[in-house]
């Protein structure tokens, strides 16, 4: 609605504007809304007071490459009621100094904070200037920039002179971190509209701006670590309004320039944000990380393996070695994973001599590969106590990403930290059956193929037949229950099936050499011996399991069927027998223990939690010694998705 005075205030605003040169201006009011008529191009009105073309005048609107300019009409509400006296203030004032001063009060900005130690006074008026400049004249605030940041290059400026009482205003508004500090915080707090978007972002301006900053080594040589954060994330928030294709492609081509100069001073800024207590900071992301993801988003949209592209896998691997708090507690770590080996394509053996020199440049050469591989082993541990399946998938790509460093032998160090015994025990737990694990097994099996192949090539297995079983029949049972949500299509489920008679088919020929005796086969014995352990516990439940499927949907009895000879065959060559294995299995799960992993009386004798004394669970048969037991299983171990299951 208008405002006592606003067809007057416009009116003074056209002659004004008439007088200060702006061609084609001139003011429009109707019964609601006032705006400005304006046939130059969105640089003409200062960009953050969103006045447009309202309609199409000689001289023609500039064509865009979505065609010409479409009129917009914004009702002039009270902040842009006040944005509008800025032409007139600025004939009225010539001190561009003093109008940006007085302008500050009348602008719509955003609390901004200041770096550690800056005099709060001084830096609060230089902040206002600063402010009040990058909104009623962004090119004017970033040519002042860009001038600061050149003379920062020449000469450097102590930074700690800020700090003093006595300062006038003008060294504040000549140091090239304050305007940097101040104008990312604005970039954080304040969206952007078109018009900012496009300033900023054409070519020299902000964004180049930023680009040069971070490809000039002398940035990080400031004492104020805070500044170079607040940049980053000034950075990465400008980097998220990016649509234009040609802006995206000039991004991209600076990208490697720009990771491998924070890459070689990443030890001189912070990689996490801290509380002042020194434990990370509750629900912030990290500046670094949250710029990495980013630009990931950028190569993904055009399809670019960033792997291999630019220093930020490189980071991301230095972040997972060298963070050493609740890995799940990072915010952002999700997105950090992908970057770290969920884009490397399954022709990845294409990409070994660049795996081998990521490897070695961003591990090896920083924190040692043995650390590392420890510091993964925590991360597994940690997934499976929280059960983050988020975590699982992480470390599944990354262990799959160093399987590709062909130059580098990564299987001792995966034996030696139990990675893999780890990773299948983890997704194998009866607490993480669930669809997010689904997307990890296809992953898993493709990186066990290469682990078999590796054990029948060096003659040594890194990998335990318990292990290897207990894996194999989790992917069957998940295979079998895709009519309960378990398994989301038929390609999945003949995917599950593929990985399945390859492990078979390996395990049942390595049994197979060990039980004729054959002397090549002497380093495989270790291995199929742990498979009869694990067939002993899986093999007979796995297939009552495929039976009952089998006769649930006569659709996938083909599909069943084969499973079930495959998984027999598997048996037989292990020495079992199905009606044995059957009438063992009952007898044990008559002195079953209670099905709640974390009961507290579990495995101890006498304690009311043995066979006698445990009660079935009505709907699938589960056992438990207590009510509490029961409900904690249901609620906290996935007894709920495996009883809606069996009674399906």
């Amino acid at each position: 609605m208008l405002m006592p005075g606003d067809k007057e205030l416009v009116r003074q605003m056209g002659v004004a504007l008439r007088h200060s040169a702006h061609r084609g201006c001139h003011y429009c009011i109707g019964n609601d809304t006032t705006a400005v008529k304006c046939y130059d191009d969105r640089k003409l009105l200062p960009a953050s007071l969103g006045v447009s073309v309202l309609d199409p005048g000689p001289p023609p609107p500039r064509p865009t490459e979505d065609g010409p300019q479409q009129p917009l009409l914004i009702p002039l509400d009270f902040s842009l009621r006040l944005a509008l006296t800025a032409p007139l203030r600025i004939l009225q004032i010539p001190s561009r100094l003093q109008q940006s001063h007085n302008m500050v009060g009348s602008l719509d900005l955003p609390p901004i904070s200041l770096p550690y130690g800056v005099n709060p006074v001084r830096g609060k008026e230089a902040a206002d200037v600063i402010l009040s400049e990058l909104v009623l004249k962004p090119q004017n605030a970033i040519y002042t920039l860009r001038k600061t940041f050149e003379a920062e290059q020449k000469a450097g400026t102590s930074f700690g002179l800020l700090c003093q009482d006595d300062l006038p205003l003008q060294p504040f508004l000549s140091s090239f971190f304050l305007r940097a500090y101040v104008i990312s915080d604005y970039l954080v707090l304040a969206p952007l509209h078109r018009g900012q978007i496009y300033t900023f972002t054409e070519a020299g301006g902000l964004l180049d701006l930023y680009q040069d900053a971070f490809s000039w080594a002398g940035l990080f040589s400031i004492d104020q670590p805070e500044i170079i954060e607040m940049m980053l994330t000034g950075f990465a928030a400008l980097i998220q309004y990016i649509e234009d294709r040609k802006v995206l492609k000039r991004v991209l081509l600076r990208a490697p320039a720009v990771w491998t100069n924070i890459w070689l001073h990443r030890d001189e800024f912070a990689l996490w944000v801290y509380e002042d207590s020194g434990d990370v900071k509750k629900g912030a992301r990290s500046p670094t990380i949250n710029l990495m993801i980013q630009y990931e988003k950028l190569y993904a949209s055009e399809g670019v393996n960033l792997l291999f592209s630019t220093h930020v896998a490189h980071l991301a691997l230095y972040i997972l070695a060298t963070y050493k708090g609740a890995f799940g507690k990072l915010q952002g770590y999700q997105e950090l994973v992908v970057v770290t080996g969920a884009t490397i394509e399954d022709d990845g053996h294409a990409h070994a001599a660049e795996t081998g020199r990521l490897i070695r440049e961003a591990v090896i050469e920083t924190v040692g590969l043995d650390p590392f591989v420890a510091r993964l082993g925590e991360i597994v541990q940690e997934a499976h106590e929280t059960l983050d399946c988020q975590l699982v998938a992480g470390a599944v790509c990354v262990v799959r990403l160093l399987s590709y460093a062909h130059s580098i032998d990564i299987m001792p160090y995966l034996a030696r930290h139990q990675i893999l015994r780890s990773l299948i025990t983890t997704v194998t737990d009866s607490k993480l059956i669930m669809l997010p694990v689904l997307s990890i097994l296809p992953t898993l099996f493709t990186l066990l193929e290469k682990i078999m192949k590796y054990c029948f090539d060096r003659k040594n297995f890194v990998v335990r037949g318990e292990d290897m079983v207990a894996l194999v029949a989790t992917y069957a049972d998940i295979n079998i229950g895709r009519n309960q949500d378990r398994v989301r299509s038929a390609e999945e489920a003949e995917l599950c099936e593929s990985h399945i008679t390859a492990r078979l088919e390996d395990c049942y020929a390595t049994a197979r050499e060990v039980n004729e005796g054959q002397r090549a086969a002497a380093f495989a014995r270790p291995f199929v011996h742990g498979m009869k352990a694990g067939a002993r516990i899986h093999w007979y439940p796995t297939l009552a399991r495929l039976r009952k499927a089998k006769h649930r949907n006569p659709a996938d009895r083909v599909h069943v069927r084969s499973l079930i000879e495959l998984w027999m065959g598997f048996g037989a060559i292990l020495g079992l027998d199905a009606d044995q294995e059957r009438r063992r299995h009952e007898g044990e799960a008559a002195r079953a223990a209670c099905s709640w992993r974390d009961c507290s009386r579990r495995d101890q004798p006498g304690a009311g939690n043995d066979g006698a004394n445990l009660k079935k669970c009505a709907g699938c048969g589960e056992k438990y010694c207590s009510r509490e037991c029961q409900l904690s299983d249901w609620k906290e171990g996935g007894h709920k998705q495996r009883c809606k299951r069996l009674k399906n």
